[in-house]
């Protein structure tokens, strides 16, 4: 029901670690355009405490957007303006 209104949506299988499902979905939630993303976590999975990371789990940060390379716009509008029929 709500897949037309998300990016992304994932359930947990048995053999997918959390904390790893729990990263793409930050990392997909917070690139451009940024929208909501929709996790399905079965409560077997959840209850479970081997599952529990054991050590500290890195910053996740959100993608950037390309960049383009400024000396090279500014070289095809020159190109452009000088063109006679662009």
């Amino acid at each position: 029901m709500v897949r037309s209104f998300i990016k992304w949506d994932h359930q947990l299988s048995d053999d997918e670690d959390i904390s790893d499902v729990f990263q793409e979905a930050f990392r997909k939630a917070t690139s451009e355009p940024c929208g909501p993303v929709y996790l399905t976590l079965p409560r077997e999975k959840l209850w479970d405490k081997s599952d529990i990371p054991r050590k500290k789990l890195p910053v996740i940060k959100p993608e950037t957007p390309p960049k383009a390379d400024e000396k090279l716009l500014v070289k095809a509008a020159e190109l452009l303006l000088k063109a006679n029929n662009p």
